[in-house]
């Protein structure tokens, strides 16, 4: 056999055999080719959806035409499971209806459930039936109607609620010349009175029930430099209205402010000052109830003194 014959017969051999025979690299093997997940995700709701069209012919004994959208098969499903809902008398459900996935997948198990509570429904129902009293039983005797409880019994003669105050005040004047000159004397205002705001908060307390809102008198005593008589008061009267609550009512321990309510004023003496102060005066204050009104309507009232005004 010639030098040629030979290595015709060897290339053969490599060819019917294959690289791996011969001991050679055949390089890395092909990779199969991976399913994106919302493919996988699709697929899934493919057969729940077919489950729920099994289990839908099963009860209406209907095969309808099937569609070939997942959405389109979940709408028509919808509609069938409506059609026995109202044949069954039971609250009709809702879907999406929705293209999402995360939609269609929340619109199958709702289904799902839907189905459920029709296959429960169509259950035969016990048959309970009472056995009749024996003959010689009395009559069992009508209760007598419980007497209803008065929501106004119980209330003090007089009710306090726990109460802050405070007036925020300056002088008031003119200056001598503007701001931005002064005449290098130092005193270049010239004070005529004093001027502030008065800001006070209740705290509710001593309530039997909850309320939905409260007439107070606010009595606030008045210090120097509005009076030097501890007689004198600023007094104000204020509805105190549930704003918050869901419920339309407050009860013992709720707070509310009352900023900057009112403004007032007193002449002092006429002098010269450098320039106005601002002053932060604490006031003794006293917040008599008039009235509470319950939510059902009923209005409890109060005493409460009288005093001297001046505003």
């Amino acid at each position: 056999m010639g030098i040629e014959r030979k290595f015709v017969l060897v290339a053969a051999m490599i060819t019917a055999l294959g690289p791996p025979a011969m001991g050679l690299d055949a390089g890395p093997q092909p990779v199969p080719p991976q399913v994106p997940p919302e493919v996988a995700w699709e697929e899934r709701l493919e057969q729940q959806i077919t489950r729920v069209e099994m289990e839908l012919t099963a009860l209406d004994r209907k095969k309808p035409k099937i569609a070939s959208k997942l959405l389109e098969r979940v709408q028509a499903a919808n509609a069938r499971i409506a059609e026995l809902e109202k044949a069954a008398k039971l609250e009709e459900g809702t879907i999406r209806g929705r293209p999402a996935l995360s939609d269609l997948t929340s619109d199958i198990a709702a289904m799902h459930t839907r189905i459920k509570a029709l296959i429960d429904a169509r259950k035969p129902k016990p048959k309970n039936q009472p056995q009749p009293p024996p003959a010689s039983a009395p009559a069992p005797a009508t209760p007598a109607p419980k007497p209803k409880s008065d929501p106004t019994a119980g209330w003090p003669a007089t009710l306090r609620f726990p109460a802050k105050a405070k007036v925020v005040y300056q002088e008031t004047g003119e200056w001598f010349l503007s701001k931005n000159r002064r005449s290098g004397l130092g005193n270049d205002f010239l004070m005529d009175g004093y001027a502030g705001v008065i800001s006070f908060s209740l705290s509710s307390a001593g309530l039997k029930r909850e309320i939905a809102s409260a007439d107070v008198r606010v009595v606030i005593t008045q210090r120097p430099p509005f009076s030097d008589d501890d007689q004198t008061y600023w007094v104000y009267e204020v509805t105190w209205s549930s704003e918050i609550s869901r419920a339309g009512v407050f009860g013992n321990d709720s707070l509310k402010h009352f900023t900057r309510f009112a403004e007032v004023a007193a002449p002092g003496p006429i002098e010269w000052i450098s320039k106005p102060k601002e002053v932060t005066l604490s006031l003794p204050v006293t917040a008599h109830v008039l009235a509470v009104r319950l939510k059902s309507g009923e209005e409890i009232k109060f005493e409460a003194p009288e005093y001297r005004r001046k505003r």
